[in-house]
């Protein structure tokens, strides 16, 4: 009888002891703590390798992370849902500013130009300050009416850019084509001007568009590259 009692006290020694250690283990455990430096070793994650060195994830969200407050430090705080933010995939060593100027009152066909300063290591050097006039979707005169063309290409010219790009979408209607080339056309830049098609100009009055950029000298750019040169250097 009295070694069924030393087995049972030396197993519930035992046992107790055991807890014991648990419990001190799971409190002893460090809290986590997020350091802001550390996500960048992985700001590429999910990236192409062969792209790795070239972009980066935008981590300008990074000013949001908080040290997690320790046990006892503070009383419960209030959670505040935020939306998810979503990473975006920039460049490295690219800075791009913009800024919007409402411009209705002076071209009554237009409301507001937005400007961009784009700032990049690739860029030449002799190409600092060119300016590059865009205009896209005119879907003349559906959209732009012909006051409005004519505010626009006044916008235009007032710009002082250097080449003019045009997204495509010239026009709704066949008929429309001729006077909104030879709008465009009053549009001198010393680099000339560059245009791509919209799927409206491939369904319709392809043949005449093509016939009058050429009339004007204006750069189709199907399938193929063309060169901007300033100062020796180029860019494609």
């Amino acid at each position: 009888m009295m070694k069924k009692l030393v087995y049972i006290s030396i197993l519930s020694l035992l046992l107790l002891s055991s807890c014991r250690s648990k419990r001190m283990i799971t409190v002893s455990l460090p809290q986590p703590v997020m350091q802001a430096d550390s996500t960048q070793l992985g700001d590429t994650i999910g990236l192409p390798a062969r792209l790795s060195p070239m972009f980066t994830f935008d981590q300008s969200d990074l000013r949001n992370v908080r040290r997690q407050p320790a046990k006892g430090e503070v009383k419960k705080q209030q959670i505040k849902k935020t939306a998810p933010v979503q990473k975006v995939i920039v460049q490295r060593g690219t800075r791009i500013t913009s800024k919007t100027t409402h411009v209705g009152s002076a071209y009554k066909g237009v409301s507001r130009i937005k400007t961009y300063d784009f700032t990049h290591r690739d860029v030449p050097a002799a190409f600092e300050g060119f300016r590059i006039a865009f205009v896209s979707d005119l879907h003349y005169k559906s959209l732009l009416k012909e006051e409005g063309l004519k505010d626009l290409v006044r916008l235009l010219i007032d710009q002082k850019a250097d080449v003019l790009l045009i997204g495509g979408d010239f026009h709704e209607g066949c008929q429309y084509v001729p006077p909104v080339m030879a709008a465009l056309a009053q549009v001198k830049t010393p680099l000339g001007t560059y245009a791509v098609l919209g799927n409206n100009d491939y369904e319709a009055c392809y043949d005449d568009i093509v016939r009058e950029m050429r009339h004007y000298g204006m750069h189709l750019l199907e399938h193929k590259v063309d060169t901007l040169r300033r100062g020796g250097e180029r860019i494609l």
